[in-house]
C-alpha cells in the first residue's frame, strides 16, 4: 500500500540536502520557535508532545536553501524503520495548523519533548531529581484519537537508542551549565579517555553481573605497549583485548613472524589507546597465538571465552574493513577522525544529534559480518567499540555513548532495556550462561538464536568455521559435537541425571541422532556456499544458511498432555576412527561410541580429530530429481520454488513415492548438476542421480489427555479417538570419494493419524557420512 502525502498550504519550504552545517539559516517556520524547543527541553520532566510543530513530508520544494533545525529534526529519521532513507531532504518542520491530512496514512510525524531515561529507569534511578532531568527531541508517527495511550508508551519508553535524539548541548553559553546530565558536541579527531576511563570504573565499582567472572585461564603472551613487546603473562595481570578485521596477507609480517615493527596500524592505535586508559598490557590473537604451533592454537582456542571474559576491556575496530585504517579519534597521528555530528547553532545554543545506537553502529560495519568477531563480542565483559561517528562501551549490564556521556546510575538494569554485550546483535537472546537469566523458550531455541546469528557470517578460512563459535557452544546448555547438539525428545539438556532419558527410552547415540535431524530453513542466495573442508552432516559446513532443529509437538506444552508412543532411532551410529578403502570396496577398521566420547569429555564441546560417522541405517534409492522454478532468473538469484525426488525401496522399483526436500547448499547441487537451463512452471528432471535416502528416526505421539476447555455445546467434555501425530527424519545423500556419502538435504514427514511410514521395502545398509 504506497504511502499517502499531506499537503502543505502556500508557504516556501526549504529542502536540506545537509544537516552537517552548522549555518545560522533557519527556515520562516522555525525562525523564532528555537527558545521554545530549548524551554521544552531545560523545563520538561516526562514525554509530552510538542504540538506547535510537526515534522511534514512535501512532494515538491525549493532546492537552494538549508535550515538548520529542519536538517537536524530530520536525522530522527534514520531511526524509523518504515522511513525509507534514500529521500533524504524531503521533510520539512510546517505548523501543525497548515497541515491537511489525505486518508488516514500520512508522511507527518509528532515531535516528541522526551527524558533519556524511561519510566521504569527513573524509577530506579540513583541521584536523578527532577530538577537534573534532560529531556530531548524525538520524532513519532501521531495517533490521533489514541494520543492519551502513546503519551503513556512515550513516556515509558528508552529513545536515547535506536532513534537516538535532538539535545542541547552542554556548553558555557546554553545555561545549561550546570546541569549534570546533557548531550556534548564531540571533538571529531579526539576521543575523551577520561570519559571512557570513568566508564570502566563505574562498570567495575556498580555492576555486580560485570565483576562475577569466574574466569582462570590466561593467555600465554601479551603486549607489553609500554615497552612496546611480546612477552610471557605476568601473574595476576590486567590486560585489554583488540577484536578486528585481519588485513590481507604481508610478506613482510611473515617474514618477521608478525613482529610488532611491522604491526598494521589498528594494533599500534589499540596500544595507544591501552596508554591512554591507564593500563599496559593487550592481548591480540595474531601475536599472542603462535600461529605455527597447532597445538598451542588449538590450546588457546580452547579457553578463548575465558580469555576474552578476563579481559577488562574488548577494544572493537567497528569502522574499519581491514586492519590497515586504525581507530578512528585515536591513535597514532594522522589521527583518523569521525563523521561529522549532526548539529545546529542557533544564536548562543547549540542542538544536537546523539546518533544512533552502538547495534546500529555495528550492524553496518566490515566486523560485524567476519565469524570471529561473533564470539569475542558476547563472551567479553566490556566493549569499547571505536565506530565511525563515536566510541560506545557496552558492557554485560548496560552501556554507554559519547554524545551522552553521563547517564544516571541505576539501582537495577532492566535487561530489556538496556543494550549489552548479549544482545548487542540479536535482543532476543537469552543470557543465563552468559551472565544473568533472561526469557528463552528453552535451551534448542537459544542455540538456534545463536547459531543463526552466526550463520551469516564470513570467515577467510573455512577450516575456522567451527573454531570461531566453538567458544560459544562451550557455555550453552546443550553439549555438542562438530555443533551437533545432543537433544532427548523434549530438547532438554542430555546428563546421567536426565529422568527424561529413561522417560523416552534414549540414550546418548540416540540424542545426537536427533541433532543431526538439523534442516534449512531460509531462502538462498548466491553467497550461500559449503564448506567442503567441515564434514557435510553438521551445520557448519554451509555457510549463509539459517537451520532448524525439529521439536516434538509436545516440547512447548505440558508433557501430561502429549505421550510419546515411539522412540525409535532406527539407526546406529558411531564416530569412525580410522577407514581403509581397496578395489571400491570400503571397510570401517575402528569405531568410538557415542557413550564413550560423552564420558571421555569434560566440557560442553565434545573433541574428536575424526569428522566422519558409521550409520546402519534403512535406506532407499532415488530414481529422480525434480527442480521447480519461480518466474525469476534462477541463474542470478537461485529462486527455485521447491525441490522434489522419487525415492524406491524395492530393487524391483515398482513402488516409488515422491517427497519434497530441503537442500541445505543449492549454489553448490546446481553446480553438482551443471544446470544451465530453466524455464519457469516446467521443472528440470534428472534420472538416477545415484543418491539415497538414510531414515534417521520414527517417532509417533498421541493426545493422552483433554483440556479442560475442550467441550461440546452443551457443555460436556468432548470426546474423540487419540490424534496420532508421526515424524520421520531422512537424510538425503550423494556419494562421494572412497565410498563416503555426503549429505546435500534432507525430508521431514510429519504426518497426522497415520503412525506408519510411507516408504516401504527399505534396507538396511552401513555408510560412512563426511
Amino acid at each position: 500500500m504506497g504511502q499517502k502525502h499531506s499537503k502543505v498550504k502556500g508557504s516556501r519550504l526549504p529542502v536540506i540536502q545537509s544537516t552537517d552545517t552548522h549555518g545560522p539559516y533557519l527556515c520562516g517556520v522555525c525562525r523564532g520557535i528555537a527558545g521554545w524547543y530549548k524551554d521544552d527541553l531545560i523545563s520538561g520532566h516526562f514525554a509530552c508532545e510538542i504540538d506547535r510543530r510537526v515534522l511534514q513530508k512535501v512532494d515538491h520544494v525549493p532546492t537552494r536553501d538549508q535550515c538548520s533545525l529542519c536538517g537536524l529534526i530530520s536525522r530522527l529519521l534514520e531511526g524509523d524503520d518504515d522511513h525509507d532513507t534514500r529521500e533524504p531532504g524531503k521533510y520539512v518542520l510546517v505548523p501543525r495548523s497548515e497541515v491537511q491530512l489525505e486518508g488516514e496514512e500520512s508522511g507527518e510525524y509528532a515531535i516528541w519533548a522526551v527524558n533519556i531515561l524511561g519510566r521504569d529507569e527513573r524509577a530506579q534511578a540513583r541521584n536523578y531529581p527532577e530538577s537534573d532531568y534532560c529531556m530531548g527531541l524525538t520524532i513519532h508517527k501521531p495517533w490521533n484519537s489514541r494520543e492519551l495511550k502513546e503519551a503513556r508508551n512515550m513516556n515509558i519508553a528508552n529513545h536515547r537508542w535506536k532513534q537516538g535524539l535532538v539535545l542541547l548541548a552542554h556548553t558555557d553559553k546554553t545555561g545549561s551549565s550546570n546541569r549534570r546530565y546533557s548531550g556534548i558536541l564531540l571533538d571529531r579527531e579526539k576521543v575523551d579517555f577520561t570519559v571512557v576511563r570513568r566508564w570502566i570504573d563505574e562498570c567495575l565499582q556498580h555492576h555486580p553481573r560485570c565483576a562475577a567472572n569466574t574466569s582462570t585461564a590466561r593467555p600465554l603472551r601479551l603486549i607489553d605497549c609500554g615497552a612496546n613487546k611480546i612477552v610471557s603473562t605476568p601473574r595476576h595481570v590486567k590486560y585489554l583485548a583488540l577484536s578486528y578485521v585481519w588485513g590481507p596477507p604481508n610478506k613482510g609480517r611473515l617474514a618477521t613472524k608478525f613482529s610488532l615493527q611491522v604491526a598494521p596500524r589498528v594494533v599500534k592505535d589499540a596500544m595507544s589507546v591501552v596508554r591512554s586508559l591507564g593500563f599496559r598490557y593487550l592481548w591480540v590473537d595474531r601475536y599472542c597465538i603462535n600461529q605455527d604451533d597447532p597445538i598451542e592454537k588449538k590450546q588457546q582456542i580452547g579457553i578463548m571465552d575465558q580469555i576474552y571474559e578476563h579481559a577488562m576491556v574488548t577494544i572493537i575496530d567497528a569502522a574499519g574493513t581491514d586492519d590497515r585504517l586504525g581507530l578512528t579519534g585515536a591513535g597514532t597521528h594522522p589521527i583518523n577522525p569521525r563523521a561529522v555530528q549532526p548539529s545546529a547553532r542557533i544564536g548562543d545554543d547549540t542542538f544536537i544529534y546523539s546518533m544512533r545506537d552502538a547495534p546500529f553502529a555495528v550492524r553496518e560495519s566490515k566486523w560485524a559480518t567476519r565469524g570471529w568477531t561473533y564470539q569475542e563480542t558476547l563472551l567479553s565483559t566490556r566493549c569499547l567499540i571505536f565506530s565511525k561517528s563515536q566510541v560506545f562501551l557496552v558492557c554485560k549490564t548496560t552501556s554507554q555513548c559519547e554524545t551522552i556521556p553521563q547517564v544516571p546510575r541505576l539501582a537495577e538494569y532492566d535487561p530489556k532495556y538496556q543494550v549489552t554485550v548479549f544482545n548487542l546483535f540479536d535482543r532476543k537472546m537469552r543470557e543465563d550462561r552468559f551472565g544473568y537469566e533472561f526469557p528463552s523458550d528453552g535451551p534448542v531455541p537459544d542455540l538456534l538464536s545463536r547459531i543463526n546469528t552466526y550463520q551469516t557470517r564470513e570467515l577467510t578460512h573455512d577450516s575456522d568455521a567451527l573454531n570461531a563459535f566453538q567458544a560459544v557452544l562451550s557455555r550453552l546448555e546443550l553439549r555438542s559435537y562438530w555443533g551437533i547438539p545432543f537433544l532427548t525428545g523434549r530438547g532438554c539438556e542430555i546428563s546421567e541425571n536426565t529422568e527424561d532419558l529413561e522417560t523416552f527410552g534414549t540414550d546418548v547415540t540416540a540424542a545426537f541422532v536427533r541433532g543431526l535431524a538439523w534442516r534449512p530453513v531460509t531462502h538462498q542466495s548466491e553467497n550461500t556456499r559449503r564448506r567442503s573442508v567441515m564434514p557435510a552432516w553438521s551445520w557448519v559446513s554451509v555457510q549463509g544458511v539459517l537451520v532448524d532443529f525439529p521439536q516434538d509437538p509436545g516440547q512447548r506444552k505440558e508433557i501430561s498432555d502429549w505421550v510419546l508412543r515411539t522412540w525409535d532411532p532406527v539407526t546406529k551410529l558411531s564416530v569412525v576412527d580410522s577407514y581403509k578403502s581397496e578395489d571400491k570396496v570400503t571397510a570401517i577398521t575402528s569405531v568410538t561410541s557415542f557413550a564413550q566420547l560423552w564420558r571421555g569429555n569434560n566440557g560442553q564441546v565434545i573433541t574428536s580429530s575424526s569428522s566422519f560417522l558409521k550409520l546402519e541405517a534403512m535406506i532407499a534409492g532415488v530414481t529422480e530429481f525434480e527442480v521447480h522454478f519461480d518466474e525469476e532468473d534462477w541463474r542470478t538469484k537461485q529462486k527455485a520454488r521447491g525441490f522434489r525426488i522419487t525415492v524406491t525401496g524395492n530393487e524391483d522399483k515398482t513402488r516409488s513415492a515422491q517427497r519434497d526436500f530441503a537442500v541445505d547448499c543449492v549454489p553448490e547441487l546446481f553446480e553438482f548438476l551443471r544446470l544451465e537451463v530453466a524455464t519457469a512452471n516446467q521443472p528440470l528432471k534428472f534420472a538416477n542421480p545415484g543418491w539415497i535416502v538414510a531414515r534417521l528416526n520414527h517417532k509417533a505421539f498421541t493426545l493422552g489427555s483433554l483440556s479442560p476447555d475442550m467441550l461440546d455445546d452443551s457443555g460436556e467434555p468432548v470426546t474423540t479417538p487419540p490424534l496420532w501425530w508421526a515424524t520421520q527424519f531422512y537424510l538425503v545423500l550423494r556419494p562421494s570419494t572412497q565410498g563416503v556419502w555426503h549429505r546435500i538435504g534432507c525430508i521431514l514427514d510429519k504426518k497426522l493419524d497415520n503412525p506408519e511410514p510411507e516408504l516401504e521395502d527399505m534396507r538396511l545398509q552401513t555408510l560412512i557420512l563426511g
